[in-house]
């Protein structure tokens, strides 16, 4: 779906108001006529067509306690420990936090370490034993 502004939206409604078959003309604007019927209805009662929001309501994973934070950040620069470990550590001081809002904690304040990559070594040449001589002894 096209992302109109809430001008275009009343206009397009006051467009297929007029028309008899409002599904097609819904189409042609790349519009469900569910979302037609949405606008009307907002326009009938706002008389402005509000985008919605796509922001979620509620953020789950992060904390508001000042307190656990900043004692998150303590034992990160005290021991280096990662989410795991902090979420062991809190638990024997009787605070539960989970693993996710440790995390989060973490990422904003820039103490999120990435994970080292692994080299791979690259193979040279074959892997294939010769034998130069008949009596030769191959490990």
């Amino acid at each position: 779906m096209k992302e109109y502004t809430s001008n275009q939206r009343k206009k397009i409604v006051l467009k297929i108001n007029k028309v008899k078959n409002k599904e097609v003309l819904a189409l042609k604007y790349k519009i469900s006529i569910r979302t037609y019927y949405y606008w009307k209805s907002q326009l009938e009662t706002y008389s402005i067509i509000k985008p919605k929001s796509t922001k979620p309501k509620n953020n789950k994973n992060k904390l508001k306690n000042k307190k656990i934070i900043k004692r998150i950040i303590e034992i990160r620069k005290l021991y280096g420990y990662g989410k795991l470990k902090i979420k062991k550590q809190l638990e024997l001081e009787d605070i539960k936090v989970g693993t996710t809002a440790i995390e989060t904690v973490l990422k904003e304040n820039n103490l999120y370490r990435s994970k080292k990559k692994k080299i791979k070594r690259k193979h040279k040449g074959k892997h294939a034993i010769y034998i130069k001589e008949a009596g030769e002894k191959v490990q």
